[in-house]
């Protein structure tokens, strides 16, 4: 026997709110492994910038006067070192140019040359999406 054109709709507008159902389930595992994802490469970014730290800190145990670490200090010929490491973590004080910065801590992933008597680092946190410029004076281990 022929179905009703009623009964045929319902069975359509049935079979078109399984399929929506299948593709919001998709995209729900799809975003929950995405955001799985996401968390272990943070985790592994930020395990390797610790490795790249300790790497750093025997490399400079090694060969303490590695290139671009010392600086010829213009008061009585004084030899002055980075006072951060690459992925070392510190804190940003406070300024009128960092009042807007991030909260929480940072991690060094630069160290700069010295520009006008100081020296500058590249500084990242992970509540945000881009890298600042830091001058060692606005920094503390944390």
């Amino acid at each position: 026997m022929p179905q009703s054109p009623i009964s045929r709709f319902q069975e359509t507008v049935s079979a078109s709110v399984e399929s929506r159902r299948e593709r919001a389930n998709a995209v729900r595992r799809t975003r929950s492994e995405m955001a799985e994802t996401i968390a272990v490469t943070r985790k592994t970014i930020i395990e390797s910038q610790e490795l790249m730290a300790e790497v750093d800190d025997v490399i400079a145990r090694r060969w303490p006067t590695r290139v671009g670490t010392t600086r010829l200090s213009l008061k009585g010929g004084v030899m002055e070192e980075h006072k951060f490491r690459a992925g070392q973590r510190v804190r940003l004080a406070p300024n009128g140019t960092t009042r807007h910065a991030g909260g929480g801590g940072y991690m060094v992933t630069k160290q700069l040359p010295e520009r006008d008597g100081e020296f500058e680092y590249r500084i990242k946190c992970t509540s945000e999406p881009h890298e600042r410029l830091a001058r060692e004076s606005e920094l503390a281990r944390e």
